[in-house]
Parts: structure tokens; C-alpha cells; sequence
């Protein structure tokens, strides 16, 4: 391996190990999830290698609990990881040039493999196109095993894991906080913008909740949340205009 090769490789897994941590808890839940109801331990270790969307891959689990909808599942997984159409539309330079690595990097882009590349540039003299790949090649490595040790872990020991199932929506929970807590309102009655759609995404859950009941409401509430923010935008983005006053 050439120099600039190996700086680009040590640069990436330090910049990507703090994820880790992360990737070792959430990905130990889901293996232990899937095991837990009964999968084989191969299951969600192959799900992380082939589907690489946390989020999708905790709610497949459902789906193939459920009756099998294509039409359903195709929808959903367009809706939850749809965001990353533009991701790809602003790294379509720096891929270009990566030659053929770029098909891997293509399919393991993520949340956090774009906030890396975009917000921490590749160090002096290390070689652009592989810190790109590194960086894909390492957050993928860390989800899998994350979901690998959960996965043989939980069917190696039996253990009661009361709550394992609400991981994921323990998460969207943090996320909507996140969401909640985004900027700074202009008062104790004006949101702003990150409030604005946090209230819109709960909303619309609502009333899909009441109209579909629990085992419907999850398509139609995405497509209220897309209407409710095409259609709510200046609303939206007048909640971001706050002054320095």
C-alpha cells in the first residue's frame, strides 16, 4: 500500500471510530432483537452486510412478521431512505473520480458517511478517493460486527431482554428531540423551523394512527408527512428566520 493510501486509511478509522460505540449498542439490539424472535443468528448479520440502513433493517423485521406487501415495503423503504438521493446528487463529483471503488461507496452511503466526508475534508497527502472508501468501508465494518456480536450473542445465551423490540423507537424518540430541541425559538409561542416539522411528522402520525389503526398507519403517515411539508413549507421555513435580538 502506497503512502498516501495508508495515511487516507489511518485518518478514516480514526475519524470513524467514535461511531463505533455507537454502532456496537445499536447493532448488538438489533442482532439480539432478531434472534430474540426467533431468526437464525445468520439472518441480521446478512441483513447489515446487503440492506445497510439501520433504521430499514429494524423495521423489516416487521415485515417479514407480517404478511408480505411489495408494493408496501417498496414505498416505505423509498420514504425512510429517500434523503439519500441527495446526498448522492452532492458527492457525484468526488465519486466520479474514485473509479471503480465508487460503486461499493455508492451503496454503503449513509447518514454518517456523508456527515464525515462533507464536514471533515481528507488529511494533507493522503489520497482522496480511498479516504472516501475507507470511511465507507469502516462504518460498514462496524455495523455488521455491532450486529454480529448481538446476533451470536443472543443465541448463544438465553436471556429475558424485556424492551429489546422499542430500540428503534427509542431512537426515532431521541431523533424527535433532536428535532425538537433544533435551533432557537423566538419565544415561548414561536417555534422554529425544526419544531415546525417535528410537529407536522406528529401530527400526521396521529391521524393516521386514529383513521388506519395500528397495523396500517405507518404508509399512510409518511405520505401525510410528505404532504404536510411540501404543502406547510413557508410555514415551515419562516420558523427559521430567527433574529439575533
Amino acid at each position: 500500500m502506497t503512502e498516501d493510501k495508508k495515511i487516507a486509511a489511518r485518518a478514516a478509522f480514526t475519524r470513524t471510530l467514535p461511531i463505533f460505540w455507537g454502532f456496537l449498542f445499536l447493532g448488538s439490539a438489533y442482532g439480539m432483537m432478531m434472534t430474540g424472535l426467533g431468526f437464525a443468528p445468520w439472518m441480521p448479520v446478512l441483513m447489515a452486510l446487503l440492506i445497510d440502513a439501520g433504521s430499514m433493517e429494524f423495521l423489516v423485521v416487521s415485515m417479514l412478521l407480517s404478511t408480505f406487501n411489495p408494493l408496501s415495503t417498496a414505498f416505505m423503504t423509498l420514504m425512510v431512505n429517500g434523503r439519500h438521493l441527495f446526498y448522492g446528487l452532492s458527492l457525484i463529483e468526488p465519486y466520479r473520480q474514485a473509479g471503480p471503488k465508487a460503486a461499493y461507496m455508492i451503496y454503503t452511503l449513509s447518514d454518517e458517511v456523508y456527515s464525515l466526508l462533507v464536514t471533515l475534508p481528507p488529511p494533507k497527502n493522503a489520497a482522496v478517493d480511498w479516504y472516501m472508501f475507507f470511511v465507507s468501508f469502516f462504518l460498514q465494518s462496524f455495523w455488521v460486527f455491532g450486529t454480529a456480536v448481538g446476533a451470536f450473542a443472543g443465541s448463544l445465551i438465553r436471556f429475558d431482554l424485556p424492551g429489546i423490540a422499542y430500540v428503534m423507537t427509542a431512537l426515532f424518540v431521541v431523533l424527535f428531540m433532536s428535532q425538537w430541541r433544533e435551533g432557537r425559538p423566538l419565544g415561548p409561542f414561536k417555534l422554529t423551523a425544526g419544531r415546525r416539522a417535528a410537529l407536522i411528522g406528529l401530527a400526521a402520525g396521529l391521524v393516521a394512527r386514529l383513521i388506519f389503526g395500528p397495523d396500517g398507519f405507518m404508509v399512510p403517515a409518511m405520505v401525510l408527512i410528505l404532504v404536510g411539508l411540501l404543502t406547510c413549507r413557508d410555514w415551515i421555513e419562516k420558523g427559521g428566520q430567527v433574529s439575533e435580538s
